[in-house]
């Protein structure tokens, strides 16, 4: 054995014990292909039968909400004030089909027929709206008021008739007002007959109104002004002030000398939007089912069906959110089919290529193209079958896991092809004919361990990413870690199995071309191009000014993308988020249009009600709601719902009813009495406060009530002006502790996010580094490899980070785990090149950085752009899913939802419109595409560039470095060469060594030193080894 075989370094034991299991796998592949292919379809069709009977199920709620924030603990305490689950709420908004105004009684009327209809109509086990909304009845009030004050002012002007329902609303308007004071009343008699006079007579203390109808025509009218007016943002309905702001929308009123010229009879000049909920208490009778039935019956009617001249309507329902998920999920498995035509006709191409290359095209080769795309698909539904199994729910975003799990898995059958293609080529040249079963054997060894060390880091890539506090994500990350898994699994044995059953037809044809000298010429001419090429290439890539070229360019490269990096926000938005024509486009329009800047509201809930007898304890609790009312862009006390203050006005009308002899403290003594709270309740005009309230079932006393506050304000559409304002509402509660009270914002669940996105990316993102290091440096062992490995991971990922932000791309949950995923994604790159340059060091016939470097782009090269052109082209497909994003520079945002803030509310004032669920994948479709097209074409530059220009300077700089460490002094004597050497001061240590050698050998060896470049000094020779002198020239030359 030479003394250049002892030095060369040996593998590690991990290579070794993967060269063993590779063996293991290529004998048993070679020997039974047609039983590892039965027994892995057997295992696939076993497991994935599951996928298709799972139903398809998200999380609203918690599925993407970072666990331990507060904002949980406040949703726990708004689902314990519901008797622990959710309410019936469904949402619709009219609008004007012609984009006018909503002020005109036509398209008013066709509104309070939608609230008629919703109530009367699509009863489930015999059971309508109206039946069971109990306190929550009168919600849309001001809807049909306003509609009656201007139905009369019409009437008045024209002296037309009144339609039967224009009778009928307000006669019902005026039943769901009347009061049972004893002073303040209003007294209603009606007398409806065919053909005879209709009496509406209206007493509210001294005022007194009559509207007499015959045969439809009003024939008489007086005073209806002081019973009705309606004015924006209040109006006074029978002596009541009733808020319009949380119905009415986009609305622009008459100053009073408008009103005066144009005798308008309300202040309202132009409404745009009109918003209607129906809230309930679901049902006894009702099961969860039952309330989805409801739902959606309502909304495919009005969304699919109703047809009305005057207004469009748009629903939202949390079913309709449901099924909206489903139909994206459903959009993107056409795009799996385009993906993997893609894939199959890409992998055709680029194998005829490398086939052609090296003359061995077949049309088996057919069959390898194919089935290179096929086995991540089967891989990945094996997968999401056992999951299923074990009981994880089918989410929405699962449907990213197939394109994932191909985008990645058909690199290994890349390496397995080419490696094939090398060897088979190889023998061919060499004129050896080994069995297949040796070739196979062969092609495992050769690229095993590097398919291994990059699916291993893929893998840990999304297993950390498993450990995010974030459900949706969580699933994610398991399913395609997993799915990545079995991928590689499905390509050392189904892939292998086929290979080697069409290997066998292949070297059949090997005999009868064997001697095709034309084919073999022309080969030849095509490598010579090709070497001459990649020989040039080599040559720059080891030269070292190509080295500082590159550090010029990186600077700029690294420079950009830090300060991308460092700009980078974390931020929602829900712009251009849905699939192209998807009715929640227009609600979001409307949304962010009318809603968010008009009325934004808080839900307070006070979860001990405590002593209500206290003075004291009354006091704090109006000097909290006071503190809210006090902040900026509060609407004012007037918009506030608080029943303390009704119940105080309830007080003092009740007081009057006492006799002059009845003492004061006995008024005082039934005061927040629970007795005289429920009386208070049963009034018709306070009883929609029963759903603010909550009773003790044991003691019967008010244990907890809610209490909401408005703000408006241009700004609060903005995401991150929320979270301010949140953490404002939290800190007054805060100092309220007596009271145990919370918050509740419907969107604190998202907002909150906003504080977590980076701190979380960054200490993943570390953790995966680590990882990422320790897996490399499992498969190499070696300090400058380990570090140019880690450096371009770093590099790629500060690339992709910097870039994706300057591309319009805001920190979120779903490029935090995109960002996550191309750290895993960037490995495979610098740890394919890195470890092929660092395996190449065992082998004691490439001495230079150049032969290595050659040696590892002949091995890699080639497979790394089919790697990178193939997940390139396989993720743009997902461009063409028809939304708003795929079109323009798109936005990425987590989980969100639209914000109605009504005042009204059975369980909250905060009525939630969910929309984030519906757009969650088409979101991390975007966010997905952007990221892995900036590291396929990062990882590909630094894999074929930087990386291996960095690999030959740093060789060059280590065998300078370490030459001259040692020094060795040659003189002669006695026609006898006399070696003495040393190691000089830095190694502490003085080693004198010397040896006689033939000066003639010695001659012969400084000979072939020159001839491979090496520098030759008779005086001081630069040795790169500590031993003995024999040795040490040994080494050198």
């Amino acid at each position: 054995m030479s003394s250049a075989e002892n030095t060369t370094p040996s593998p590690t034991l991990c290579i070794r014990l993967l060269t063993i299991f590779f063996r293991l796998t290529g004998h048993v592949v070679a020997k039974y292909p047609g039983i590892v292919i039965a027994v892995v379809m057997v295992f696939t069709i076993v497991f994935s039968v599951q996928v298709p009977m799972t139903k398809m199920k998200d999380d609203f709620v918690n599925g993407y909400t970072l666990k331990g924030v507060r904002s949980l603990t406040e949703v726990q305490a708004y689902q314990k004030f519901n008797h622990g689950h959710y309410p019936i709420v469904l949402f619709i908004l009219a609008a004007a089909k012609d984009g006018g105004s909503m002020m005109r009684l036509s398209h008013l009327n066709a509104t309070v027929d939608i609230i008629d209809d919703v109530g009367s109509e699509f009863a489930v086990k015999n059971k309508s709206f109206d039946s069971i909304c109990e306190s929550l009845c009168d919600i849309n009030e001001p809807v049909p008021a306003v509609r009656f004050r201007l139905t009369v002012s019409t009437r008045l002007m024209t002296n037309l008739s009144f339609d039967k329902h224009e009778i009928h609303h307000p006669l019902i308007i005026f039943q769901r007002l009347q009061t049972h004071s004893m002073k303040h009343h209003i007294g209603i008699f009606i007398s409806s007959t065919r053909n005879a006079i209709c009496r509406c007579a209206l007493h509210y203390d001294c005022i007194e109104t009559e509207l007499n109808f015959q045969n439809g025509y009003m024939i008489n009218y007086q005073g209806a002004d002081s019973i009705l007016d309606i004015s924006y943002p209040v109006s006074r309905i029978v002596g009541r002030q009733v808020d319009l702001s949380a119905n009415l929308f986009g609305v622009d009123t008459y100053d009073d000398y408008e009103m005066q010229t144009n005798n308008a009879s309300s202040n309202i000049k132009d409404l745009k939007l009109i918003l209607l909920q129906f809230r309930a208490q679901r049902p006894s009778e009702w099961n969860v089912d039952d309330v989805m039935e409801w739902e959606r019956k309502v909304s495919h009617h009005y969304l699919f069906k109703y047809n009305n001249p005057y207004i469009k309507p748009m629903v939202y329902s949390f079913v309709f959110a449901q099924d909206e998920i489903a139909r994206t999920g459903r959009t993107m498995f056409p795009y799996i089919a385009i993906g993997l035509l893609v894939i199959s006709v890409f992998s055709l191409v680029t194998v005829y290529i490398s086939a052609t290359y090296t003359n061995q095209w077949s049309v088996h080769k057919i069959v390898y193209a194919i089935t290179a795309g096929v086995c991540p698909l089967l891989a990945t539904s094996t997968a999401l079958g056992l999951i299923f199994c074990l009981g994880v729910r089918f989410s929405s975003i699962l449907c990213m896991t197939p394109f994932l799990t191909l985008a990645i898995g058909v690199d290994d059958s890349y390496l397995l092809i080419n490696a094939w293609l090398r060897i088979s080529r190889r023998q061919n040249e060499l004129a050896v004919k080994t069995s297949l079963e040796e070739r196979i054997v062969d092609m495992f060894i050769d690229v095993g361990p590097s398919m291994t060390i990059t699916s291993v880091t893929n893998v840990v890539a999304f297993a950390i990413g498993a450990f995010t506090p974030i459900d949706e994500i969580r699933i994610l990350c398991v399913a395609t870690s997993l799915s990545i898994s079995f991928a590689f699994l499905y390509t050392i044995t189904l892939y292998a199995a086929v290979m080697t059953l069409c290997a066998s037809r292949e070297i059949i044809n090997e005999k009868t071309s064997a001697n095709d000298r034309a084919l073999a010429n022309q080969r030849n001419q095509k490598l010579a191009v090709i070497e001459g090429f990649l020989n040039g290439y080599c040559d720059w890539l080891s030269n070292g000014y190509t080295s500082i070229f590159m550090l010029l360019i990186l600077c700029p490269y690294w420079y950009l993308s830090i300060t991308g990096a460092m700009t980078a926000q974390a931020r929602l938005s829900i712009d251009r988020l849905f699939l192209e024509g998807s009715p929640m486009l227009e609600v979001n329009h409307a949304r962010q249009k009318y809603v968010l800047p008009s009325y934004t509201c808080v839900t307070i809930y006070v979860n001990r009600a405590g002593d209500l007898f206290n003075k004291t304890r009354i006091a704090r609790i109006k000097q909290m709601v006071n503190e809210f009312e006090q902040l900026p862009d509060c609407n004012g006390a007037q918009f506030s719902h608080f029943w303390i203050r009704d119940y105080e006005n309830y007080l003092k009308f009740t007081s009057e009813e006492f006799d002059e002899d009845t003492n004061d403290s006995d008024a005082d003594s039934s005061a927040f009495s629970t007795e005289s709270i429920r009386q208070f309740i049963e009034w018709p005009e306070y009883k929609y406060w029963q759903g603010f309230m909550r009773f003790d079932e044991t003691t019967s006393r008010m244990k907890s009530f809610l209490i909401t506050v408005a703000y408006h304000g241009e700004h609060l559409a903005d995401w991150t002006e929320r979270l301010n304002i949140l953490k404002r509402w939290r800190s007054i509660v805060d100092r309220y502790q007596d009271l145990e009270a919370t918050v509740y914002e419907d969107e604190a669940l998202y907002s909150e996010q906003i504080d977590h996105f980076l701190p979380i990316t960054i200490q993943t993102s570390l953790v995966t580094f680590l990882c990422m290091a320790i897996v490399c440096f499992v498969f190499m062992p070696n300090f400058f490899t380990l570090f140019v490995a880690v450096g371009a991971i770093t590099s790629i990922f500060i690339g992709v980070f910097g870039f994706v932000t300057h591309w319009g791309v805001d920190v979120d949950s779903f490029s935090m785990a995109a960002l996550i995923m191309s750290i895993g994604l960037s490995v495979d790159f610098p740890a394919h090149i890195t470890y092929h340059y660092h395996r190449s060091g065992y082998d004691s016939s490439l001495s230079t950085s150049k032969e290595r470097i050659k040696q590892c782009l002949i091995a890699i090269g080639f497979p790394l752009l089919q790697c990178s052109g193939s997940t390139v082209l396989f993720v743009l497909c997902l461009a063409f899913i028809p939304c708003y994003m795929s079109a323009v520079s798109f936005h990425t945002h987590t989980h969100y939802c639209i914000l109605f803030t009504l005042p009204r509310a059975d369980k909250d004032s905060a009525v939630r419109l969910t929309l984030g669920e519906t757009e969650m994948t088409l979101i991390f479709i975007q966010v997905f595409i952007k990221t892995i097209t900036l590291v396929m074409s990062l990882g590909i530059i630094h894999a074929l560039i930087v990386v291996p220009v960095f690999l030959c300077t740093l060789t060059n700089i280590h065998k300078r470095y370490s030459t001259w460490q040692n020094f060795s002094v040659i003189f002669f004597w006695n026609d006898q060469l006399i070696f003495y050497s040393f190691v000089s001061q830095t190694k502490r240590k003085d080693y004198r060594n010397h040896r006689l050698i033939n000066v003639h050998d010695f001659q012969q060896k400084m000979i072939k030193s020159k001839e491979i470049g090496k520098e030759a000094d008779v005086a001081f020779r630069k040795c790169s080894s500590a031993d003995v002198s024999i040795n040490a020239i040994q080494t050198i030359v």
